[in-house]
């Protein structure tokens, strides 16, 4: 990430055709939730009890906080994980997306 201190992170769009029938059963992987973002910025105040520690975000949805203690922390591992397939489909995206730029940076 270098000096960059920012996180992409989508949302999956309701209207968007993007999910099936299945997934319209479950969408609360979707879309960002606040308590997502308290998370992250709790995660960025103690980063220092994360360091080499195994991180693991069960339910991730978009994986916000997951991906905001692979920026700002020494976690030895981070595990992220959902199981709706369009969820997860974008939660790999959003991954791919922040890796791409972390080894741009590099």
């Amino acid at each position: 990430f270098g000096t960059d201190k920012s996180i992409l992170c989508r949302e999956i769009g309701f209207n968007s055709g993007q999910l099936d029938e299945q997934d319209n059963l479950e969408t609360t992987g979707a879309v960002i939730w606040a308590a997502s973002l308290i998370l992250s910025r709790w995660v960025i105040e103690l980063k220092h009890i994360f360091a080499d520690k195994l991180v693991v975000e069960l339910g991730a949805g978009c994986g916000l906080p997951g991906l905001t203690a692979c920026r700002f922390t020494d976690a030895s591992r981070i595990v992220i994980t959902d199981l709706m397939s369009k969820t997860f489909e974008n939660l790999q995206y959003n991954v791919d997306k922040n890796l791409q730029r972390s080894s741009s940076k590099r």
